[in-house]
């Protein structure tokens, strides 16, 4: 098994709390995803990661070749 970590930092203009609430909806599509074994979804626990990121995602995979395969289906690139 593989994790996928990704980290979404937002525009400003959407960086608000119903943006973040939006992109974890959207986000949760992703566990849909035939190859998608787990998706936990995060936000930055300090002020540092604040200055950072907005959301994180990882995504638990069966192998690399399973990311690449996720990477091009349509809830994914959508």
């Amino acid at each position: 098994m593989v994790e996928r970590q990704v980290f979404v930092r937002l525009k400003p203009e959407y960086a608000t709390e119903r943006g973040r609430e939006e992109l974890m909806a959207r986000a949760l599509l992703l566990s849909g995803l035939p190859e998608v074994r787990g998706l936990t979804i995060g936000a930055p626990a300090d002020e540092a990661a604040k200055g950072a990121w907005d959301v994180s995602l990882t995504l638990r995979l069966d192998s690399l070749a399973a990311i690449e395969r996720s990477l091009e289906h349509p809830i994914y690139v959508g």
